[in-house]
């Protein structure tokens, strides 16, 4: 997500001429925009997959502290099926993340091109009225 916030400086003034009383000022406007950039996408993928391998990692530790006990065998099964199914969601969100990254770091090399072409010139400067 991109958001912007624009502030306008209008306080830039300077004296051009000073005759019998009349002061002659130019005044400067200034515009400043600031982008932000948010990667709220990339941080919810990222927790997601954190949270399944924090679930994964606890059915391995419970998968192993029933693994000599021959009646737990449902259960076990029962674990083992979720620790696929976590597993195989948590390599869907990994590619996924690893395609944004990739995607991120084009659109940024992109833009530092861009930056480094662009040109700010001034606007020409108004005639001054006789």
């Amino acid at each position: 997500m991109m958001t912007s916030q624009l502030a306008d400086n209008r306080d830039d003034m300077r004296l051009l001429k000073l005759s019998r009383g009349v002061l002659e000022v130019e005044q400067f406007a200034r515009r400043v925009i600031t982008y932000t950039a948010k990667a709220q996408t990339l941080a919810g993928i990222t927790n997601r997959r954190d949270k399944l391998d924090q679930r994964a990692n606890e059915l391995r530790s419970n998968i192993l502290a029933i693994a000599k006990n021959p009646a737990a065998a449902p259960q076990r099964a029962k674990w083992t099926r979720q620790l696929d199914d976590f597993t195989s969601e948590g390599n869907k969100l990994g590619a996924q993340l690893a395609d944004l990254e990739a995607k991120r770091l084009d659109q940024r090399i992109e833009l530092e091109n861009l930056l480094q072409e662009l040109e700010i010139t001034p606007p020409a400067p108004k005639a001054s009225r006789p």
